[in-house]
Formats: C-alpha cells, sequence, structure tokens
C-alpha cells in the first residue's frame, strides 16, 4: 500500500506541474499561453517551413541548456507581448547560456515586440558565433520596444545583421558583449552589407573590440537615427559608433559618455552623412575624442561635439591618411586634447569648415587649442569661412607645408551662448553670430532669415528674452552672510502675445546646480514689449560655503526648453559652520513684481532635480505662511538618514540641497513637515 501511494502522489505531482510548466524541443508551431508558462527548452527548436509560432504575452522562454531558437525559411516568429507583461527568453544558467534566436534565411514577417531577450551566447563557427542575443542572416525581422541585455557573440553582443533590412526600434539594448576572437566587433549591434533602420533605441553599456554600441562594416547603407547611444566601450576603435565602407546617415542621436579610439564615431574609409547629433563626453585614450576619420569623406552638419577629450590629438575630431571633412553649421566646444583641442590634421587630410562655431577648447600641450595642422608624412589643408573661432588664426596652429586659407566673413568674437553650464548650446539674442553664416551658400535658417552660424539657429519670432543687472561689480558677500541686487527684465521680439516660463538656478562652490531658486509660469509678454523689476535681492546665510557663484535666469519653457538665459557672478569671502550640504536661501522677488502673481497659496513638496541622482540633488518646497520646517530623508527601512532643514522659514518658495556622500545607491524617502502640514516623496540615488 506505501509503494502505491508513493506512486499515486508522484502522479499528481506531475499532473500539476503539466498545469503551469511544458518541456519543449525539436519543431515548434501553434500559441504558446501564459497559462502554460513557462516554456522549459531541453533541445534545439526551430519552426518548420510555412509554419508560425505565436507567443503571448507573459510567456516565460526558460533554456535548460545552450540551445539554439531557430526561424528558417517561410518560418515566422511571432513574438509579441505587451508594455506591462513581456515575453522572456532567458537561460536557466546565466553562465553557460542558451544560443540565441536565429533567423536564417527568413522574411520580414516575423516581429519581436516587448520581448526580453537575455544570456544568449553564440559559440561556434560562422554564422554560429555571431550574434549573442539576436542573428539576423539573409533575414529582415522586426524588433521593436525589447530589452537585449547580457548577450554576448564574437560579433553582434546583442544582435547581429548580414544581408538585412531588419528593423530595430525603441530597444534597451545594454550591457552585451562582443568578445572571443583578436577583434571583435559591435558590442549592441553588428551590421555587415544590411540596410538596417536603426532609430529611437537606448544603446547603452555594451562593449567591444571595435565599436562598442554599433558596428557598420561594408556595403551597408543603415539609418541610425535618434539614439541615446551611451556608456559603451571598446578595446580599439569606436566606442560609439564604428563606420568602414559603408554609408550610413547618422541623424538626431544623442552620442555620449562612451570611450575608444574615437570615443563617439569612427569613420574609415566611409563618406558618412553625420547630421543633428550631440557628441558629447566622449573619450579617447588616444586620438578623435569625439570622431576619428582615417581615410574618410564625412560630411557633418548641425552638430554639436562638446566636451570630449583625447589623451594624445584632437579632442573633438581627429582626421587622418587623406580625409576629407566637410563641416557646415557645428558647434565645437570644450573640447580637449593634447594638441588640437578642437581639431587635429594630419596626414595629408583636408578640412572645409562653413557656418561653424569652435569656442573654449583646449590643448594640454598648449599648441592648437582650437585647431592642429600637421605636416608630418605630408601637409594638411583648412578652409575657413562665415565661422567664429575662439582665439581667430592664432588658435590654430599650422605646421610648416600646412596651409590655412583664412576666407572671408569669419569672426572671434565669443558666441553667447544660452547656457554653458547645461551644455545647451543654443545662441542668445545677443549673439554676433545670428545671421552672420555664408549668404551665398543655400544655408538659410528654417525661420527664413540668413544663415547663423553653428549648429542650433536662432528663432526670430522667440517668445522671450531676458537680461539680469547686477547692482555692484565686483559683488561679495560676507562670511556671515547677506543679499545680492540685481534688476531683472524680459524682452520680446515677437509680433503677438507670448506666454513663457522663467526660473532662476544658482551654481554653488563645491555643489554645482542649485535650484530652482523660483519658477513662474505662463507669464505674459506683450508684442515688442518688455517687463520687468528693479531691486530684486538673492540672500544667501552665512552657512553658505565661500567661494564663486554664478546667478543664471532662464527664460523658455520650464525646465527643458531654454530660449534665452543671462547671468551674473559673485563671491562669498568666507562661511559659518553649519549642517553640511544644506543652505536655504530667501529672495524678495517672490511676490512677483515680475508676474503680476501673489505668494504661494498652498503648501507644496516638488520632486527633487535630478532624479535619479548621482551625488547631490536639490529639493523645492514652498510656504504659503511663516513655519517650523523640518526636511528630513529616510531609507528603506524607515532610518532617519539626513535632517536638511530644521528652522523656522518664512512665505516664499524654497531650495534646499543634499550631498550624498557616504551614502549608499538606492530609494530613499523624503518628509516635509511644515506646521501642520506633511508630504513625503521617493527619490533615487545611483552611484
Amino acid at each position: 500500500m506505501r509503494s502505491v501511494g508513493v506512486i499515486l502522489i508522484f502522479s499528481l505531482l506531475i499532473v500539476c506541474n503539466t498545469a503551469w510548466a511544458v518541456e519543449v524541443s525539436g519543431d515548434v508551431w501553434g500559441v504558446w499561453t501564459k497559462d502554460n508558462s513557462p516554456y522549459y527548452v531541453v533541445g534545439e527548436i526551430r519552426i518548420p517551413f510555412d509554419s508560425t509560432l505565436t507567443i503571448e504575452p507573459g510567456v516565460v522562454v526558460n533554456f535548460q541548456g545552450h540551445y539554439k531558437f531557430v526561424v528558417r525559411g517561410s518560418a515566422r516568429l511571432y513574438a509579441v507581448g505587451v508594455e506591462t507583461d513581456s515575453i522572456y527568453f532567458t537561460a536557466d544558467d546565466t553562465t553557460l547560456g542558451w544560443h540565441g534566436l536565429r533567423f536564417i534565411y527568413g522574411n520580414d514577417r516575423s516581429k519581436l515586440k516587448y520581448c526580453r531577450i537575455e544570456y544568449g551566447k553564440a559559440t561556434g563557427t560562422y554564422p554560429d558565433n555571431r550574434g549573442g542575443g539576436i542573428l539576423c542572416y539573409y533575414s529582415s525581422p522586426r524588433i521593436t520596444d525589447c530589452t537585449i541585455r547580457c548577450n554576448s557573440a564574437i560579433h553582434g553582443g546583442g544582435i547581429n545583421c548580414e544581408r538585412s533590412a531588419a528593423v530595430i526600434m525603441r530597444n534597451r539594448i545594454s550591457d552585451n558583449n562582443a568578445t572571443g576572437s583578436t577583434s571583435p566587433h559591435g558590442g549592441g549591434i553588428y551590421c555587415l552589407r544590411s540596410d538596417l533602420l536603426i532609430k529611437h533605441n537606448r544603446i547603452t553599456d555594451n562593449s567591444a573590440g571595435d565599436g562598442g554600441g554599433i558596428y557598420c562594416f561594408s556595403e551597408s547603407i543603415p539609418i541610425i537615427e535618434g539614439n541615446i547611444i551611451s556608456g559603451n566601450t571598446c578595446l580599439s576603435r569606436g566606442g560609439g559608433i564604428y563606420c568602414e565602407t559603408c554609408s550610413p546617415i547618422i541623424i538626431n542621436n544623442v552620442i555620449t559618455e562612451n570611450s575608444g579610439y574615437g570615443g563617439g564615431i569612427y569613420c574609415y574609409n566611409t563618406d558618412a552623412a553625420i547630421d543633428n547629433n550631440i557628441v558629447s563626453e566622449n573619450f579617447s585614450s588616444r586620438d578623435g575624442g569625439g570622431i576619428h576619420c582615417f581615410f574618410a569623406r564625412p560630411v557633418l552638419r548641425h552638430n554639436q561635439i562638446v566636451g570630449n577629450v583625447a589623451v594624445n590629438n584632437g579632442g573633438a575630431i581627429y582626421c587622418s591618411l587623406r580625409s576629407k571633412i566637410t563641416l557646415i553649421n557645428n558647434t565645437i566646444g570644450r573640447n580637449m586634447g593634447y594638441n588640437g583641442g578642437g581639431i587635429y590634421c594630419h596626414r595629408e587630410s583636408k578640412v572645409t569648415m562653413i557656418n561653424t562655431i569652435l569656442w573654449a577648447d583646449s590643448a594640454d600641450g598648449g599648441v592648437g587649442s582650437e585647431v592642429y595642422l600637421s605636416s608630418s608624412f605630408a601637409p594638411c589643408t583648412l578652409t575657413v569661412s562665415y565661422s567664429d573661432i575662439d582665439g581667430g588664426e592664432g588658435n590654430i596652429h599650422v605646421e610648416p607645408g600646412s596651409q590655412l586659407f583664412w576666407e572671408e566673413g569669419n569672426l572671434e568674437i565669443d558666441p553667447l551662448f544660452v547656457d554653458m553650464w547645461s551644455a545647451d548650446f543654443n545662441l542668445r539674442w545677443r549673439s554676433p553670430c545670428i545671421d552672420r553664416g555664408d549668404p551665398d551658400g543655400g544655408y538659410n535658417d528654417p525661420d527664413g532669415s540668413r544663415a547663423d552660424m553653428g549648429a542650433l539657429f536662432f528663432d526670430q519670432d522667440v517668445p522671450g528674452l531676458v537680461e539680469l543687472y547686477p547692482h555692484d561689480s565686483p559683488m561679495v558677500v560676507p562670511p556671515e552672510g547677506g543679499e545680492v541686487a540685481f534688476d531683472l527684465w524680459g524682452f520680446s521680439f515677437s509680433q503677438r502675445l507670448r506666454r513663457v516660463d522663467i526660473w532662476a538656478y544658482l551654481f554653488v562652490p563645491g555643489f554645482g546646480r542649485y535650484g530652482p531658486l523660483h519658477s513662474y509660469e505662463n507669464v505674459p509678454i506683450e508684442p515688442d514689449d518688455s517687463l520687468g523689476a528693479n531691486d530684486l535681492t538673492e540672500h544667501l546665510p552665512g552657512s553658505a560655503p565661500a567661494g564663486s557663484y554664478t546667478y543664471v535666469v532662464y527664460v523658455g519653457q520650464y525646465p527643458n526648453s531654454i530660449t534665452d538665459s543671462s547671468y551674473f557672478s559673485f563671491t562669498k569671502v568666507g562661511a559659518i559652520a553649519s549642517v553640511a550640504g544644506v543652505w536655504p536661501f530667501c529672495a524678495s522677488w517672490l511676490v512677483g513684481d515680475l508676474t503680476g502673481g501673489d505668494l504661494p497659496l498652498n503648501f507644496a513638496l516638488e520632486q527633487n532635480h535630478p532624479n535619479p541622482f548621482n551625488c547631490q540633488t536639490t529639493i523645492g518646497y514652498q510656504l504659503p505662511v511663516s513655519a517650523h520646517v523640518r526636511l528630513e530623508v529616510f531609507d528603506l527601512l524607515g532610518q532617519k538618514v539626513a535632517t536638511l532643514v530644521d528652522t523656522e522659514q518664512g512665505v516664499g518658495h524654497w531650495s534646499t540641497g543634499w550631498r550624498t556622500s557616504g551614502v549608499s545607491s538606492g530609494i530613499y524617502f523624503y518628509k516635509l513637515t511644515a506646521g501642520s502640514f506633511t508630504a513625503t516623496k521617493k527619490m533615487m540615488l545611483v552611484k
């Protein structure tokens, strides 16, 4: 009787188990449902010719070994999840992984949407060793809204496309790796003889030998549009994007914080069209912090190439071996290299520059802070017209034999960018670069006016402009604190009533951007009119740190769209010890001379900014009446981490900073208590 009971219990377990799990191998088709999920893959699976497998939202496909999922020929995979219920392709053993989705000699009918594809590891011989997560081999599936992470292959750690026209849109492609050979390519995406549409993806933190984010090679014409390409690394060339013997269209991307030899983009024997991109904060341990060109012929239009660093030469752009680069309406600024902080030319390269701004670049070697023309191996040529160069010809170093053609229309005047502190390189309304571009080259601005210099044109119908007029110069605040006084005026050149937002930040020594101190919405400015207020003040407490401050007022659409800004600087010569990282500021212009408004009508606690944040953030709140205020920070366990404010405060808008030295990453809560009012919000610290 005992053995019969054991058999009965075991049989019941099998029956119960089949209600929520299915083992699969070999040929698969039909429908996989969430009710039967997870599906355990215990051998290679494939969809037969002329068959379709549909996978419903919420299904988990768990590979029990290093098996492939093959979609060949006329077979179709239709794996479409929803935003709140993805489909998972994963491996039980994440170290061993599985062998990825393999689309081979297929068609464009397969679709992946809201899928999570992870721990794929492509190994073996060609083409099995390509495409860790997805291989598109003579196949063109549509891949949208997916998360593709932690996959690896010799080429194409995340996705490998060969002879493909796949659509790759709105995906998160991160933490993939091209590895396993002497020259692995394409940590995120590998493109060979393919005309891909790579659009609106987040391609981050991938790694490879060449092409940490994207690798394009041989007869490819990919469209790379509207992506965020960030934090990718490579051992050799092209931290963000690598292009070789192909013709990519690289447009409207943010390419930032990548690293490699050519930190943002590496171009080799290519005529790439590079338009309207932000190429910023990239790093090269050799040459070309932003863009490296080698025997290349790219045309660059309306790009912002800013804040890039090269240990050797060419902080923004390095060009070598008979490269021919055309620069039209670019802004190149705050880059740094040993020589040629902006641009370095080598080995018979030629650069033509039109309507471009080079400003505030620097050379550690002290030579050619904006441009360096080398003559080693062969002379180089630079032709400049209708451009604004910091320091003019004096900041262009020309070695004997190389040539500089300094043509008409050039300037060497501060371009007056809107907000250098937040890397906003729009032109202010008083910029000398407005309407100073080439009048005969067909480069008119979208508003129909003559071309401006730089990547970002100045809209002649701007809704609002702003000017600050400090009362004292130099302006000095004593250690015990005090006021800074100024006038503030807004203007409009528009021919119709416009409404704008106006807000202010303070840049605090040792802290960075603090605020917003104030923000006003929908301030009306009449056509061709002005408004403003005189004798405004800001008060700094004694606890504010000593050093140099910058006070900035913005106008536009809060918080991200800025049409103009104005600023002044002042100095605090000492500080009275107080709670570290806490500086409550107050101001007399809260009452609303500028806007005609009233004091705050309600208590309010604002969301911290930025959020998530790395090491410092700002918390704003408003008080309709005077009250004793406590602002405290708690961790997930409810333990108090910091007290930011514990004092009496008056009516108005207040901001307080929190520096997080010694505090670990995670979720935190901040609580405001003001009289009988309490409010709590959540914030995230990421280190």
